[in-house]
């Protein structure tokens, strides 16, 4: 995760799976979802510029 040795960070844990944690960072958290909507964003533009071209 890049975290230094020996920070200290605040930690989630779910209720459903509380033997898994993670950490409560922003970039740790919101990382997954910028990388799924600009992949979505991507995806939509090209589906765009085939039907423009067409």
């Amino acid at each position: 995760m890049g975290l230094a040795t020996g920070r200290e960070v605040p930690v989630v844990y779910q209720s459903r799976h509380p033997q898994t944690a993670r950490v409560r960072m922003w970039r740790h958290m919101a990382g997954p979802v910028v990388f799924l909507l600009s992949g979505a964003v991507v995806f939509l533009g090209v589906g765009v510029l085939i039907v423009l071209t067409k």
